[in-house]
């Protein structure tokens, strides 16, 4: 039964793969563009830092302005 199921899982990952090694996974990805040079990286990261900075600057302004109103109906 064991053997079975081995052997099918298998046959599965096989049919999967299609005969595509990793060699060309990685050829692939360079033609998407996954890979990039240094400066591009340097930008994307610095432009993920600006963007999580402005997104915590929101939810501080929008969490002081939740205790500003809060505290007005409590009086």
């Amino acid at each position: 039964m064991k053997s079975k199921l081995l052997k099918e899982r298998a046959k599965k990952i096989s049919e999967e793969r299609c005969g595509m090694t990793t060699d060309d996974d990685a050829m692939s990805e360079l033609k998407f563009g996954r890979y990039w040079s240094k400066e591009e990286r340097k930008k994307h990261i610095e432009k993920v830092r600006d963007h999580k900075r402005k997104r915590e600057c929101m939810m501080k302004a929008k969490m002081e302005t939740l205790k500003v109103a809060r505290g007005f109906t409590c009086l």
